[in-house]
């Protein structure tokens, strides 16, 4: 028995016929359903090319820099919903009465203040330091 020929849009004008054979692969074929060979791809310069090609190594978008070549670090902060829009609020307002000033400067000085003050860990960094 012959295997039906379905003729199927090439979505460029044309036809493309092709056959299903019982192990469920389709094959193309020409009109009378015989078996077309599918040339190996060529590329512009003439040369094969392989049916896999090796993956390259991963790039880093970003190289690590050392400690000492940064200038400024990035983290996330997550605030509760409620608390960051009363922190925000206050920042806002500090700065149209107080001060300019930004959410991330204001956080660095509360920060820094806390460590500055802190005794105990001043004695710890000058006997460890």
């Amino acid at each position: 028995m012959t295997p039906k020929v379905f003729k199927i849009p090439d979505g460029k004008g044309g036809i493309i016929y092709q056959i299903q054979t019982p192990d469920g692969q389709w094959h193309d074929t020409d009109e009378a359903g015989n078996i077309l060979e599918k040339p190996d791809p060529v590329r512009e310069d003439g040369a094969p090319l392989s049916q896999k090609c090796p993956k390259g190594e991963r790039k880093k978008a970003k190289r690590n820099a050392s400690p000492k070549d940064r200038s400024a670090v990035n983290f996330n902060l997550h605030f509760p919903g409620e608390d960051y829009k009363e922190f925000s609020d206050y920042v806002h307002w500090r700065c149209i009465f107080k001060e300019e000033c930004s959410k991330a400067g204001f956080l660095i000085g509360l920060a820094m203040d806390i460590v500055r003050k802190d005794r105990e860990y001043r004695e710890f960094r000058k006997k460890n330091g």
